[in-house]
C-alpha cells in the first residue's frame, strides 16, 4: 500500500492562490486513489505566518483527507519548516509542495507511479 505525505509552508499566504492549491491537491488525490497508485494521504501544512484560522477553514472545506496545521511563533524559514513535516512523515512518499503550486489533475498520479516503476 503506497502512501503520501504532502507538506506545504505558508507564511502569509494570498488565501484566494491557496484555495485553488488545496482544490487542485483535492482532485489530484482523488484521481491518484481511484487510479490505485496512492491508498492514503495526509497533508501537513507549516504556518510560519499567523493564518491558522484561514488554514483550519480552508483545510475543512477543501480537503477530506487526514491533514495537520504545525503552527510556528515565527517564521524559521522555507527549508527549517519543512524539515518538521518530514519528522511528522510516517508515508512511503513525500511531496513538498509549494503554496502557490496549482496541480493538474493527474499529476499525483504520475509522479507516484514513477518511483515504483
Amino acid at each position: 500500500m503506497t502512501t503520501l505525505t504532502i507538506s506545504i509552508v505558508t507564511y502569509h499566504v494570498d488565501q484566494r492562490v491557496f484555495l485553488e492549491v488545496l482544490e487542485s491537491l483535492s482532485r489530484a488525490v482523488a484521481d491518484a486513489i481511484d487510479k490505485g497508485v496512492v491508498q492514503q494521504t495526509k497533508l501537513i501544512i507549516v504556518d510560519n505566518g499567523d493564518d491558522q484560522q484561514f488554514l483550519q477553514e480552508a483545510i475543512s472545506d477543501l480537503f477530506s483527507a487526514e491533514a495537520k496545521i504545525i503552527a510556528n511563533s515565527k517564521n524559521i524559514g522555507f527549508g527549517r519548516a519543512h524539515n518538521l513535516a518530514v519528522k511528522e512523515c510516517e508515508s512511503d512518499l513525500h511531496l513538498v509542495l509549494n503554496p502557490d503550486a496549482v496541480l493538474q489533475h493527474d499529476a499525483l498520479a504520475i509522479g507516484c507511479r514513477y518511483p515504483q516503476e
